[in-house]
């Protein structure tokens, strides 16, 4: 597992380092030279020219002094400093007076600066972590001047590339389009948050000796990799029977909307759930009975109200997901509340229209640990009560904390970089998936893998982080094999596939 950590945690941990454990700062930024200058070294000949734009903090100062570093190992370096020469800091003047030592110059950039072109590499080390509004004055002309010279050539990042939130992956007007930006310590959320993802190249996470005794202490989120998903997923007895792995009912897809009930019901059993049966309109069973005759359908009793079918379906069911394509009607909302209210502890997935009637009226949440709320931006604006404008201001991390708050629900914030919330400080953000996942039906498919999770017996916190995980992967697999752009639904729930027996074959191996 890797901890992440945003510009208040990474400013702690450069805090307690220097000041509680006693290490200079000075060793800290020769470490982060170093390590910025060796990526260098691979990646542009011996003798070659470097541009470096350095700011006036401490990010300008590591920029000044991989400067040094490069010219003694046979570099040609440029240096210029974009900033009043009043703000420097005291690391940042004893950094340029040692380049000076050395006879490198360090201009301060004036209105209508140009930076030339040519040089093999420049080195953004213009704002670092500490940015937090939009760039202007003369460092935006810095910056713009040192994005057109730089086009074409190696460019690296010192920590983060300038332009960029470090907590929120937010562009502030304009940023440096790094290939390889090599940042110190823990990662940084912004890193990995888009759009600020796109502008990170490759991301080098350099050890340079912070202290950090507890990395959860400094952590705003964590990513799970392949092996911490691994130990989530339940095993499957040799000896087991469809009873074993679990039933999921789910309750989707109003009339003429049977492909969402299809996409959640079909993940659902690829997962391994070992029976699942669909309450739908009744125009949707044809469709469902040809392309998935695995799947049982639910019978409204005539008898019976849409309550009692629900709660007589719920108690022979290991979870339920509800929501893909039901629409916003009041037999839809009569399903939602007996789900809701009924007498029961199973789990439950709340997905797509699922949501939308939710808007309002979080507080129908009974024994709310039990819920799996999946929300898109859309939906999440609606359940908050904002737009999605003001999300992306605010930054998915710190709003599903506000719907947890509000909720007590685990949060599946779906987005590019999906955020779980299993808890106040339990956040991950999820590292698998692409752009090919963008199509209808995508959600869906995430309802039934978490659904078929659950069935198996997994916790809602853990079926949460691991669907999401073997979603994104499953897609990332489709990818491979079909193209972004030619990837629908049903590839992800081929993918699943590929992902699964992934699991499979190195458990096999470990035994």
């Amino acid at each position: 597992m890797r901890y992440l950590t945003d510009r208040d945690g990474a400013r702690e941990i450069d805090r307690h380092t220097i000041r509680d454990f006693g290490l200079s700062s000075l060793i800290l930024m020769e470490r982060a030279a170093l390590a910025c200058a060796g990526v260098l070294a691979e990646n542009i000949r011996p003798g070659g020219r470097i541009f470096v734009l350095a700011g006036t903090g401490n990010n300008g100062a590591d920029g000044l002094a991989c400067a040094r570093i490069l010219l003694q190992r046979g570099y040609e370096v440029s240096v210029l400093a974009a900033g009043e020469e009043t703000h420097t800091t005291e690391e940042w003047r004893f950094q340029r007076d040692l380049a000076g030592k050395l006879g490198i110059s360090v201009a301060f950039a004036g209105h209508a600066v140009q930076i030339p072109c040519g040089y093999d590499a420049y080195v953004d080390a213009l704002f670092g972590i500490g940015l937090s509004r939009p760039v202007s004055g003369i460092r935006l002309e810095a910056l713009e001047s040192f994005m057109h010279a730089s086009e074409g050539a190696f460019v690296l990042a010192v920590d983060i590339p300038s332009g960029i939130d470090a907590s929120r992956g937010t562009v502030y007007g304009k940023a440096v389009r790094a290939d390889v930006t090599v940042t110190f310590g823990p990662e940084k959320a912004g890193l990995l948050l888009y759009p600020g993802a796109m502008y990170c190249g490759r991301v080098i996470a350099a050890e340079i000796g912070f202290h950090i005794p507890d990395p959860a202490e400094y952590a705003c989120s964590r990513i799970c990799e392949r092996a911490d998903i691994a130990a989530l997923l339940p095993g499957r007895p040799a000896d087991g029977n469809k009873g074993s792995f679990g039933s999921v009912l789910v309750i989707a897809g109003a009339a003429g909307m049977a492909g969402a009930a299809c996409f959640a019901a079909e993940a659902a059993l690829r997962m391994g759930a070992g029976l699942v049966r669909v309450l739908t309109a009744p125009e949707n069973a044809p469709v469902l009975q040809i392309r998935l005759p695995e799947a049982v359908l639910v019978t409204r009793r005539p008898e019976e109200s849409l309550h009692e079918t629900i709660a007589r379906e719920m108690r022979r069911a290991s979870c339920v997901v509800i929501g893909p394509g039901l629409s916003m009607s009041g037999e839809a909302a009569k399903a939602l509340d007996a789900v809701c209210s009924a007498d029961s502890r199973i789990p439950v997935v709340v997905d797509a229209d699922g949501l939308n009637l939710l808007a309002g009226k979080l507080s129908m949440l009974q024994a709310p640990e039990r819920f799996i709320l999946t929300p898109h931006p859309g939906e999440l604006a609606r359940l908050l009560t904002t737009t999605v404008g003001a999300l992306k201001e605010e930054g998915l991390i710190s709003a599903s904390g506000r719907l947890y708050e509000q909720s007590g629900a685990v949060c599946v914030c779906k987005d590019a970089r999906t955020v779980i919330r299993t808890g106040r400080k339990q956040v991950f953000l999820n590292p698998t998936g692409n752009d090919g996942m963008a199509s209808g039906g995508s959600g869906d498919v995430l309802s039934g893998v978490i659904g078929g999770l659950l069935a198996a017996g997994c916790a809602p916190a853990d079926a949460a982080v691991a669907g999401v995980w073997i979603h994104g992967a499953a897609g990332d697999a489709a990818a491979l094999k079909e193209g972004r752009h030619f990837m629908s639904a049903r590839s992800i729930i081929a993918g699943l596939s590929a992902v699964l027996s992934g699991f499979e074959n190195r458990k096999i191996l470990e035994e």
